[in-house]
């Protein structure tokens, strides 16, 4: 795949709870994202883990890196040429400090592919973008760069991923994201459930 690196998923275990939203492993071994139709008293005996995308990449000052079964910040001064640089996560903790989020459909295919022993090529780019979004050339005089950053973009299967909704907090959803949310409820409702929800949503504007 020209012009794109090769990266490595690896999913690690937490000594946190799982909650609602997490990803688990069952004892069957299976991955898989908590729903509340999973009884709340089988919560403890899930483990629940992370997803890690990590490169070959030089590690930076401030960088998240994995090494040595840890997931560690490169802190200045402090030299470490055998870690791996992480640049996408699930992780709460690194997405708070600037790290790339996985998307929702990314980390379904990811577990849905795991599970099915059918994980393919991951790569990734490094992409200059402005606050819309739109990648920049890096030569363009036109274009104020102050204004832009460098993203990363995944390619899984030689797919590039999409955006979808996020593992945020319900209060750090964008619109668009809660418009996903809300689009993915009604396709999942039966014809009742969406006949009655449409019946209160006629009442409510008086239609």
């Amino acid at each position: 795949m020209k012009n794109k690196d090769k990266a490595t998923i690896i999913l690690f275990p937490t000594t946190d709870m799982p909650k609602v939203g997490d990803i688990v492993r069952t004892d069957a071994n299976n991955f898989l994202l908590l729903d509340k139709s999973y009884p709340k008293s089988e919560f403890d005996k899930l483990i629940k883990f992370e997803i890690y995308i990590l490169t070959i990449e030089s590690i930076k000052d401030g960088d998240w890196y994995y090494h040595d079964d840890c997931i560690k910040k490169k802190v200045k001064g402090y030299q470490n040429s055998n870690g791996r640089k992480i640049i996408y996560t699930t992780d709460g903790q690194l997405i708070d400090d600037n790290v790339q989020e996985l998307s929702y459909n990314f980390v379904v295919t990811i577990l849905d592919d795991l599970n099915n022993s059918t994980l393919k090529d991951l790569y990734y780019d490094l992409r200059l973008v402005n606050p819309t979004g739109r990648i920049v050339n890096i030569f363009d005089a036109t274009q104020n760069h102050s204004q832009c950053k460098w993203t990363y973009k995944l390619y899984y299967g030689g797919v590039e991923e999409q955006p979808s909704k996020s593992f945020k907090s319900k209060s750090e959803i964008s619109i668009a994201d809660k418009k996903l949310l809300l689009t993915d409820f009604i396709n999942n409702l039966d014809d009742e459930s969406i006949n009655e929800l449409f019946k209160r949503y006629v009442d409510f504007w008086e239609l």
